[in-house]
């Protein structure tokens, strides 16, 4: 191999290395900015089992009442929310939206 050809692999090799950094920190960013994005991630990579840590993680349940042994119990919630809509659909679409956050 010739000492150029050397010198233009290395250069390749840096630069594949500098490509795969700086788009593993745009996906991390990225998440950062979208919790949903972030909690998709994180359960992607750690398994479903995961979802309350991945949700305390994304910044979910940071509320007041929320996160983990916030004695929250979403069902309960969901149930009181969709019985006081009746039958407005907007009201049901919003507690439907708002159980997704519930952690």
């Amino acid at each position: 191999m010739y000492q150029g050809d050397a010198d233009m692999l290395r250069t390749l090799t840096v630069f594949i290395f500098v490509v795969a950094v700086a788009f593993a920190v745009t996906a991390k960013v990225e998440a950062a900015g979208d919790p949903a994005v972030c909690l998709k991630t994180c359960m992607e990579q750690y398994g479903s089992d995961k979802k309350q840590s991945c949700a305390l993680q994304c910044g979910y349940g940071q509320g007041v009442g929320g996160g983990a042994g916030g004695g929250r119990d979403c069902g309960s919630e969901y149930k009181q929310c969709m019985q006081s809509c009746r039958s407005d659909s907007n009201c049901k679409n919003a507690c439907r939206k708002a159980r997704t956050t519930c952690y």
